[in-house]
């Protein structure tokens, strides 16, 4: 294999994908920086559903931590809710976040400073 072709077999062999055994406690997934960055944003709801939506049509991103994380993407919007968000904006900055799990309360178990989606609020714009 030549030098090229090994090292970008080396750059994705380390990457996190979209994982699907996550606990159930699990509200992001990010990847390494020095891996790249995520093209799609998996938004997965508590009652199973599932929305991908591309990286390249978000428009802005606004934080407020008494009101949470607000997405603006062509063609929709995403308001987040929950406690502790700062890590989950800071790794959308970066294009890193590959999912975001909206959990019932009663997988709250973590502490006051652990992350934790309570709503995914997800309209057509």
């Amino acid at each position: 294999m030549g030098v090229e072709a090994q090292s970008l077999v080396e750059r994705y062999a380390h990457r996190v994908a979209p994982a699907e055994s996550g606990s159930a406690c699990d509200a992001f997934s990010t990847i390494n920086p020095q891996h790249g960055h995520e093209i799609m944003l998996d938004f997965r709801r508590k009652n199973g559903d599932r929305l991908a939506l591309p990286y390249t049509y978000l428009t802005a991103i606004t934080f407020d931590p008494s009101m949470g994380i607000k997405l603006e993407y062509t063609g929709h919007q995403v308001i987040i809710k929950g406690r502790n968000l700062e890590p989950i904006y800071l790794a959308l900055l970066g294009y890193r976040a590959t999912w975001l799990q909206e959990q019932s309360s009663r997988h709250d178990i973590g502490g006051d400073d652990a992350t934790f989606i309570s709503a995914l609020e997800i309209e057509r714009v």
